[in-house]
């Protein structure tokens, strides 16, 4: 079943090849890599199971496209007209987007760990990094970042500020130092008791690095209307010189966010 494969391949280890082809690679660029492979066929499938390395093959060299997200979406239409209404990802036994299994990569030795695919992407036309790219340092600050969000300890989060790092949400009154930012991150914690967030793209902005997001949960914490809420932002971050985050200016559309709090659960 092409859901169950992609479950299969959700590993750390794949994820690194990803990362090589398409740096500063998302959530949901990940699970439509693997889509991706899948869509290859049985051949990219068993490779990237067992050599992720040796991918490049399957790589349009001209532009590195690793996306295919159109395909579960594809198999779902092909069911439909068969009479099948049911969404086969709803009966897998696993849920693709769950952590991937094994040990992390290091973005700092991405490039001796995958060392054919980082040789094909310097080689691809806009392949080679420039200086206004983001570095590995800051990629490895966002994964931080997005774990410390969905581990439920708001110190986590206030501790990859600079001790008077500052955190201003949609222009409102900043947040100044670990402790203040603690409490802020704490307020969304509680409630949002399942809050997940997952990373977008990261864009270099002249001194600046947007982190852009999505964040999903249910609002059942004390008072909540245990609406479901999905959206998506970005924070503009501006770092020290020892990669803390020292000022984080963090936008989102609070129109529609309160919308989706108030909204009247489906009755479908």
């Amino acid at each position: 079943m092409l859901y169950e494969k992609v479950c299969d391949l959700n590993t750390w280890r794949i994820w690194g090849a990803g990362e090589v082809i398409m740096p500063s690679m998302s959530d949901d660029s990940f699970h439509y890599f693997r889509t991706w492979i899948v869509g290859c066929g049985k051949e990219a499938y068993e490779l990237a199971m067992r050599e992720p390395d040796a991918l490049g093959p399957f790589v349009d060299d001209a532009e590195g496209n690793i996306d295919n997200e159109a395909l579960e979406y594809s198999a779902l239409k092909v069911l439909k007209e068969r009479g099948i209404e049911d969404d086969f990802r709803d009966r897998a036994s696993r849920d693709a987007d769950d952590a991937p299994d094994g040990e992390p990569f290091n973005l700092e030795t991405l490039s001796t760990t995958y060392p054919r695919l980082a040789a094909q992407s310097r080689n691809r036309p806009g392949g080679a990094p420039s200086e206004a790219e983001i570095t590995p340092g800051v990629q490895s600050l966002a994964f931080r970042y997005t774990a410390a969000w969905c581990s439920q300890i708001p110190a986590a989060v206030a501790k990859l500020y600079a001790p008077e790092g500052s955190l201003c949400i949609n222009g409102g009154v900043p947040s100044i130092g670990r402790e203040a930012i603690a409490a802020t991150v704490q307020s969304f914690m509680t409630a949002f008791p399942n809050l997940h967030l997952a990373m977008g793209q990261l864009i270099r902005m002249s001194d600046r690095v947007e982190y852009h997001w999505r964040l999903t949960g249910n609002n059942t914490g004390p008072g909540g209307t245990g609406a479901a809420v999905n959206i998506t932002g970005y924070e503009s971050w501006l770092l020290d010189q020892d990669g803390h985050i020292l000022d984080s200016q963090g936008h989102f559309d609070a129109e529609d966010y309160h919308r989706q709090l108030t909204a009247k659960p489906s009755t479908h």
